[in-house]
């Protein structure tokens, strides 16, 4: 769980493309995982307060899918829209301030989508942070199974708040 490295320079691009699997996510426990860059949690983003970032997402899903970075200061209904199958979108802004956000997709049902898998963290470092040896990121999230091994979650254990498992 090390946290990836700043990158160099204060401008970043980077894209997201949205993929549906089947994925483990315990032994001999899948489900179909809605995905950016293939994998249950997307890649965490490391910057710096005043960062800008270009952000290309890419639908290869079967359904509509869109993105929504907590870490922007842009209402998501326009800029981060649910896009088709097939299609992309770029999104830039610039990270204003310091903490630790989560990005996910906000396509309904947004609760169904995130325990699929589509989320991710964004950590922007203030500027007047120690140096240290090691730095790690951990995220806790839930799925929410249904009775059948590798059939899409279960929404009204989502509504329920009674997850199956807890992962980090």
């Amino acid at each position: 769980p090390r946290l990836p490295a700043l990158p160099a320079g204060r401008s970043h691009q980077m894209t997201l493309t949205v993929r549906e699997s089947v994925q483990e996510v315990a032994p001999a426990t899948t489900i179909p995982a809605m995905t950016y860059n293939g994998r249950v949690m997307g890649p965490v983003i490391h910057a710096r307060i005043g960062d800008a970032m270009a952000v290309h997402l890419a639908n290869r899903g079967t359904m509509g899918h869109s993105i929504d970075f907590h870490a922007g200061t842009v209402a998501p209904d326009r800029p981060m829209r649910t896009i088709s199958p097939g299609t992309s979108l770029d999104y830039r802004f610039t990270l204003p301030r310091a903490g630790v956000w989560l990005y996910h997709c906000s396509t309904m049902p947004m609760s169904s989508h995130i325990a699929s898998g589509m989320f991710g963290a964004v950590i922007v470092e203030p500027h007047d942070l120690p140096s240290a040896d090691r730095q790690y990121v951990l995220v806790q999230s839930e799925t929410y199974l249904d009775a059948a091994n590798g059939v899409e979650v279960n929404a009204d254990k989502i509504a329920a708040e009674m997850p199956d498992l807890t992962m980090f």
